[in-house]
């Protein structure tokens, strides 16, 4: 539930642009918490 709660958060505060403010570029930003939420749910990332 964390990581989906985190991901719908993030999406939806993307489609919202409500990150505008802070980030001009979203994609380093959910890539990172991408990478972060494969770690908490064991899965391995390749590259």
């Amino acid at each position: 539930m964390t990581c989906w709660s985190r991901l719908y958060g993030l999406l939806c505060l993307e489609v919202l642009r409500q990150w505008d403010f802070v980030l001009t570029d979203m994609e380093p930003f959910f890539e990172q918490c991408l990478g972060e939420l494969t770690v908490a749910l064991g899965l391995s990332v390749e590259s």
